[in-house]
């Protein structure tokens, strides 16, 4: 399939199914209720539809699948597991069937992207044989994405207590070493300003550095802020403004205007990844993204990459 070459930038509005639909008996009734909000794409969450079991694709479900993904009047994406690592040598081979049966799945149903999440590392620095096996796994990989058409998407991702990933400028360096048009990133803006923050890195300067390889990004917001003592519940957590909340964009810390003039490669669609709490604001969501967009597409960055596009 020949490489995308429409223009750069960030191109649509997207929403997460997400849990919503916790088997393909919610999926179809879910996409319905999604068609009704004008959504240029809709990513679904694979993991929990059955669609893929021990790395395998279940071709009955997929039949299934497809037909429910049928005919919709937005694009698709797909988000692959959460417990996604392309890192970890010792594992290598089962998270990378499981990558290429969720790319399966992706040609099947006509998604634009599959998001794989980054290597989650344990130990508290980087590690050079965890570079290496992540970037020669999504090299390996890179050729399969082509063929089905579908982009794998890298992931922004932030660490926990005795766990390290990569910041947004190094993430931007292991694609640059896997250098396929084929594998780009996800630039998840709540996870790599937690990352950021852990780290003691410079937020925007990171992310500048990932931009241009952007093929996709997950909308939602946060403080910026790590647990310093325990929420007991995920309601707490809010209240006290702890750790990855999938805030409505706007309602956290992330500096959005600044975010809007970074240079995004794209073509990209900015999906709103939200927790299930905030449905009733998804559209005044959906409008806030579609007004955050036209700030992308009018700043200086754009402005240069889509004049490079002519």
């Amino acid at each position: 399939m020949a490489e995308d070459r429409r223009s750069p930038g960030v191109c649509g509005v997207g929403l997460s199914v997400g849990f919503g639909a916790d088997g393909l008996d919610d999926l179809g009734p879910a996409l319905d209720r999604f068609a009704a909000l004008g959504l240029d794409s809709v990513e679904i969450f694979l993991p929990s539809l059955g669609v893929v079991a021990g790395a395998r694709v279940r071709a009955t479900a997929l039949a299934r699948l497809r037909g429910l993904c049928a005919d919709r009047p937005f694009a698709l994406t797909l988000h692959g597991p959460l417990g996604g690592n392309l890192g970890e040598p010792e594992h290598r081979q089962v998270q990378t069937d499981a990558a290429r049966a969720c790319l399966e799945v992706g040609a099947e149903i006509g998604a634009t992207a599959l998001v794989q999440h980054a290597a989650v590392l344990r130990g508290d620095g980087p590690d050079a044989r965890a570079r290496d096996c992540e970037i020669a796994a999504l090299r390996a990989l890179a050729p399969e994405a082509a063929a089905a058409g579908v982009v794998l998407c890298v992931e922004t991702m932030f660490a926990r207590p005795g766990e390290w990933t990569a910041a947004p400028h190094e993430l931007a360096e292991t694609l640059a070493a896997v250098d396929s048009p084929w594998v780009g990133a996800t630039l998840d803006f709540g996870h790599a300003l937690l990352n950021a923050t852990r780290r003691g890195i410079d937020f925007l300067a990171s992310m500048a550095a990932l931009a241009p390889h952007a093929r996709h990004l997950h909308i939602h917001d946060n403080f910026g802020q790590l647990a310093p003592f325990r929420p007991w519940s995920r309601g707490d957590a809010i209240l006290f403004g702890f750790g990855d909340l999938h805030l409505p964009p706007g309602a956290g810390a992330a500096p959005w205007g600044a975010l809007a003039a970074l240079p995004y490669g794209g073509p990209a669609v900015a999906n709103l990844e939200l927790d299930a709490r905030w449905r009733g604001e998804w559209p005044e969501a959906i409008s806030w993204v579609r007004a955050w967009i036209a700030q992308t597409m009018a700043s200086p960055a754009a402005r240069k990459a889509l004049a490079a596009a002519r």
